[in-house]
This record gives structure tokens, C-alpha cells and sequence, in this order.
């Protein structure tokens, strides 16, 4: 399939024959860059897993290479007809979204082929943070609004690295919340992070979506739970809820789920789920990437929400929250947005002590200036160059 552009280079993925392992099945493609670079993109699931024979996920994972490069992306095998049609709009959107970084390419391949009927099966990406529980939390309510979800996914290489044996002990944790809802887990593990080297915050939803379709023959529906609700006015942003559908075939129907509800909402849902209380895992930023550190920037918002909503903090974060801690926080463009949204919150409210407010009042100050003096400073030095 192509758009009509003829170009002598491209990035091409190769699929390879899927190899069976002692203890998993290895999936892989061949990926050659513009520049002459070549790698190996991967993924292994259990060896009885049952996965596609498509090169759609392989396709999805390095779409956002060969859209910041402005080059045809080549598939040397055979494409969904449903996924190429969706991708085309999904690079429009993003084309949109941040027109100086990604490009609508073309698409070319060896064969499009006709979706395979979906399986009945559902599944949602499951980290044990905020979003994942209440996804599926409220799925498995009895709901009829809310399908149940059979299984959740974790996967290997995406917030804790290949290298790390945390993630053994973090998917015992994820398996025991789950079963709680009697709920299975499924586990991926794979190199993307390697081998696409777009920024991550805009890349992680199409990873996710990639394992879905890798896994499709065994379900045919995938949630991905948002990250931020409407309200907070995010839609540029790696996983939303116009885009992620996009990534979508006949086979797999993606679900954006959640983004109607604020962080406020879903916490309070999940505090009604003891097993969630105990389990809950937010933090990426600690040496230890199976707990909570209770001193990152994520880990202390969540405790402060909690605490904001009337509730206790809970056992899954164990160290106490002080206002050193607040204040040692340093905070990114997206984080000093949220922070005002929390400072505005905990203003006055009695439910956090006096030195705790004051200590949000600080560092979101602080930050504040910092990063727009970083901004101001920015344009002067391009006024000059």
C-alpha cells in the first residue's frame, strides 16, 4: 500500500520466523533504518501463548521512526487491511499534533490481508498504578457498561528495564491483585525501548497496542487506561483517547478507558479494592522498581490525593509523607501544571496539615519560576544564534 510517494529510502521491518525457547516464544523482525542502522526488534511471550502471524505489531511499534524521519515505512510481509486504514488516520492526528517532529509517511507492503475475526476475549494493560486498578476495578463490578476484562498485561521493558528482576516479584504482586477479580495475567517482554528511540512519552501507547496485536488470536479487545482525565486538558499526549483507537484493526478493537473520570474519582474507587490498597504500585523513578519510594514526584501525589479525598494513605506506600520530601521535588512542564491543580485543591483543606500545604505552596512556586525562567531563557538564546 502506498500514498503515492516514491522515495530510494525507507525504513523497513522484516519479520522473522517466530523461534521457540525453554521458557518462552521469541518474535522478532529485522529493522533497517535510512541511515544504515540495523536492529532487532522483539518480543516473547509464554511458549503456549498463541500470537499472530501478522506483521502488524511490528508495524505499529516502529510507525513513530518512520514518521519523524519522513520516510515510507516497508513491511516485508503481511498487514491487516483494518490496521492500515486506521493508521492512516492515526498519522494525521499526530501529523497535527506535533507537526515539526511527525509526518504522515507512506505505508507499503508486501500484502494486505483480511482481518481475522476478533477473539471474545478482553484484556487490559496493567502496571498496578492508579489507571490500570481502576480500569479494571470497575469492570469487574457486574456492570453491563463495563464488559468484564478476562485478563490483564504486563509488560517487560517498558517502565521496569530488561535488566531489572524487580519485574518477577512486580507481576507476583499484579498476579494477586488481578486474581482478587478473578482475573489472570498475561506477560510480554520486549526490546522496543532500544530500538525506537522517539520520545517515550509520545511512543508508549503505540508499544502497548503493539502487544495487543501480537497477542489478537487470543483476545480481541484491549483496554488501555488513560492517564489523564478530559478535564485536565492533555490530549497531546503519547496514549489519548482520539489516537489510541486508531491503532486498532478488525481483529483488536483498543479501548481508551477511563478518561472521563479525574485521579480524584479513580482513587476513591479503588480504595473500596483491599488487594489494590496493598499492591498498588506507582513509582519509575525508585532504585527499588517493585514498591512504592514515597519520594518521587508520582508517589508523593498520590499519597497527597489520597489524603485529599479523606482517605488514608495506603499500605502500599510505607514511608511517612513530610514536607522535605514536597519540597525536594523537581518538576518537569506537565508535573508544575498538575501541581497547580493540586495546590489549588489542597488550599485551606484542613484534611492535610498546615506545613504539608505549605510545602506544596513552595515547591509549585518554585518550580514554577524555574521552568519558565528556563523558557524565557530558551528564546533569548535563539534570538541570538
Amino acid at each position: 500500500m502506498s500514498n503515492g510517494i516514491e522515495a530510494t529510502t525507507a525504513l523497513l521491518i522484516e519479520p522473522l520466523a517466530p523461534v521457540r525457547r525453554d521458557d518462552c516464544l521469541h518474535c522478532a523482525a529485522r529493522i533497517c533504518f535510512p541511515d544504515g542502522r540495523e536492529d532487532t526488534l522483539w518480543f516473547e511471550v509464554a511458549p503456549d501463548t498463541p500470537v499472530t502471524s501478522l506483521a502488524d505489531p511490528f508495524l505499529v511499534a516502529m510507525l513513530f521512526e518512520g514518521m519523524a524521519r519522513n520516510v515510507p515505512v516497508r513491511v516485508k510481509g503481511s498487514v491487516s487491511a483494518g490496521l492500515l486504514y486506521r493508521l492512516e488516520e492515526f498519522m494525521a492526528v499526530w501529523a497535527q499534533f506535533v507537526p515539526a517532529r511527525y509526518h504522515r509517511v507512506a505505508l507499503e507492503v508486501d500484502q494486505v490481508v483480511a482481518d481475522p475475526p476478533p477473539a471474545r476475549a478482553a484484556l487490559s494493560t496493567f502496571s498496578g498504578g492508579a489507571d490500570s486498578c481502576f480500569t479494571a476495578f470497575r469492570h469487574a463490578q457486574g456492570d453491563p457498561r463495563y464488559p468484564r476484562i478476562d485478563a490483564g498485561l504486563m509488560v517487560h521493558g517498558l517502565d521496569i528495564p530488561l535488566d531489572d528482576p524487580a519485574f518477577a516479584s512486580a507481576m507476583a504482586s499484579s498476579a494477586q491483585m488481578l486474581a482478587s477479580l478473578d482475573m489472570s495475567l498475561v506477560w510480554v517482554r520486549t526490546n522496543i525501548r532500544s530500538v525506537n528511540r522517539q520520545r517515550w512519552g509520545y511512543i508508549f501507547a503505540t508499544a502497548l497496542a503493539a502487544c495487543g496485536h501480537l497477542l489478537s488470536p487470543a483476545f480481541g479487545r484491549l483496554y488501555i487506561p488513560s492517564s489523564f482525565a478530559l478535564s485536565a486538558g492533555e490530549l497531546v499526549n503519547g496514549s489519548n483517547p482520539l489516537s489510541d483507537p486508531m491503532l486498532a484493526s478488525e481483529a483488536l478493537q483498543i479501548v481508551h478507558d477511563g478518561a472521563t473520570h479525574t485521579r480524584a474519582v479513580k482513587l476513591r474507587t479503588i480504595s473500596e479494592w483491599p488487594a489494590a490498597m496493598q499492591g498498588l504500585r506507582v513509582c519509575w523513578e525508585g532504585a527499588q522498581r517493585d514498591a512504592n519510594c514515597c519520594r518521587c514526584e508520582k508517589c508523593i501525589r498520590n499519597m497527597l490525593n489520597f489524603q485529599l479525598e479523606g482517605l488514608p494513605v495506603p499500605p502500599a506506600f510505607p514511608l511517612p509523607l513530610t514536607p522535605e520530601a514536597i519540597r525536594s521535588l523537581k518538576l518537569g512542564p506537565t508535573e508544575v501544571i498538575i501541581w497547580k491543580l493540586l495546590n489549588r485543591s489542597a488550599r485551606g483543606d484542613e484534611r492535610l496539615p498546615a506545613p504539608i500545604r505549605a510545602a506544596i505552596s513552595d515547591v509549585t512556586r518554585r518550580m514554577s519560576w524555574r521552568n519558565a525562567t528556563k523558557r524565557w531563557s530558551r528564546r533569548l538564546r535563539g534570538r541570538h544564534v
